[in-house]
């Protein structure tokens, strides 16, 4: 069969299963997978998103070898990374599904095609978040861009390939994984690592439609400020902590400043709780922020012995709170309680490496347009592909910059080309 047929029986094969894994889309947008850490009451079920996965997996001819498994509990302190504490990953699967095509010999070619099955919250949307509508040729509700869609490409370009009865040689390891979303840091991913699934690389399914070969890195800091308590009608009866919190921000603003001099990567203050009633002088304030860092930096603190990347980012905002607070008669005697949440160190792809050109010329074919191609200015787990197993690995979503907004869709021409897009790039690395 000459390489145009063969490319041709492929295509094929995506456009004949396209209503298939467009129903399977929004199947698994009406599942509700919210992260249980999104901080809302409406929380979801993995599990249940996994079911709906492996109920295809086991319809795909030939059948892979299908295992679950949850990320153990204190699955960053085996990896050696600062990540969040007390996260349990009970009933919280990962699943996966290998396909071993032709004979095995030793120098066969491998991939890893991930991508995660947990979403953000649905609190502020303003469509109905598990509706799997289609309309206006998108498919709408919550995960749909961010990463749903992105893992149904997966499977659809697998049987595709699988059915087009093309001979094929390697190994393709697929992997649904959790707790990538909610200040969650690649636990499922991580988790796979760790397990010994490797490959000679890796395609993580996020993020919008381009081939993305980098990331920057990140810390995740929060901050416990104590007041005291008493009655708002009384003078001088206690200590307000949101004033306090206020003093804090000051010192995280003019280090955000000082920071954006040097280094153009954003730090974002999001999370501030504190107070229950206006009467009443609340005695405590906490907020949370993520900082970005780059590879320089995460170079230039492997250099200087630090065992985690992003030290040197938090010891420098660490020490700008304190000097403010030197100032201030209550919190130089009642200091910002600050915990290092999570670091999670950056990842490069030489640009010049053939995962990165064979992905691209897959799309150009599939579509007859050249990719968006850059870095990501945020972090992804892929990075645990490039900084845990030594894997080289890009991002390929099927976003549209509408990853968790109050409106979430995906196109339905994006599915169908990023399917084929992966299609035809197996096609490459496994047709005989």
């Amino acid at each position: 069969m000459t390489s145009v047929r063969k490319k041709t029986s492929v295509l094929s094969e995506v456009k004949n299963l396209q209503d298939r894994y467009v129903a399977l889309c929004c199947d698994l947008i009406r599942t509700n997978t919210v992260n249980p850490y999104a901080g809302e009451n409406v929380t979801g079920s993995e599990a249940a998103g996994q079911d709906v996965l492996e109920k295809v997996l086991r319809k795909i001819d030939p059948l892979p070898t299908i295992r679950r498994f949850d990320p153990p509990d204190d699955i960053y302190e085996r990896a050696g990374f600062i990540g969040p504490k007390k996260r349990n990953f009970r009933g919280r699967p990962n699943l996966t599904a290998d396909w071993e095509l032709g004979e095995q010999k030793q120098d066969v070619p491998s991939i890893v095609l991930n991508s995660h099955i947990d979403t953000v919250g649905v609190k502020g949307m303003t469509i109905e978040p598990f509706s799997g509508e289609i309309s206006d040729g998108k498919i709408w509700g919550r995960g749909a861009t961010d990463t749903k869609g992105a893992l149904v490409t997966a499977l659809w370009a697998i049987e595709a390939l699988l059915k087009s009865g093309i001979p094929l040689q390697g190994k393709i390891l697929f992997e649904s994984v959790v707790d990538e979303e909610c200040n969650g840091s690649g636990a499922g991913t991580l988790a796979c690592r760790l397990a010994g699934r490797t490959a000679d690389e890796a395609i993580v399914l996020d993020g919008d439609v381009g081939v993305i070969y980098g990331c920057d890195g990140v810390i995740t800091a929060g901050f416990d400020i104590i007041g005291k308590s008493g009655h708002s009608g009384e003078k001088d009866a206690g200590v307000n902590a949101i004033e306090k919190a206020l003093v804090v921000k000051q010192a995280i603003d003019a280090w955000k400043i000082k920071r954006l001099n040097e280094y153009p990567i954003p730090a974002n203050l999001g999370v501030f709780h504190a107070g229950t009633v206006p009467s009443m002088i609340p005695a405590r304030a906490s907020m949370a922020m993520n900082a970005l860092y780059g590879i320089e930096e995460a170079e230039s603190a492997r250099e200087h012995g630090y065992k985690h990347t992003g030290e040197p980012v938090f010891e420098s905002l660490v020490e700008e709170i304190r000097a403010i607070e030197k100032d201030d008669p209550w919190l130089c005697n009642h200091p910002t309680g600050i915990e290092w949440v999570k670091d999670l160190p950056p990842f490069r792809l030489a640009e010049n490496n053939p995962l990165i050109k064979d992905l691209a010329d897959a799309y150009a074919k599939a579509t007859r347009k050249h990719p968006h191609m850059g870095l990501l200015t945020a972090w992804t787990d892929a990075a645990h592909f490039a900084n845990q197993s030594k894997m080289p690995v890009v991002l390929f979503g099927a976003g549209d910059g509408c990853s968790h907004a109050d409106e979430e869709w995906v196109r339905i021409e994006t599915l169908y080309q990023n399917a084929a897009t992966l299609a035809l790039f197996l096609l490459k690395r496994f047709g005989i």
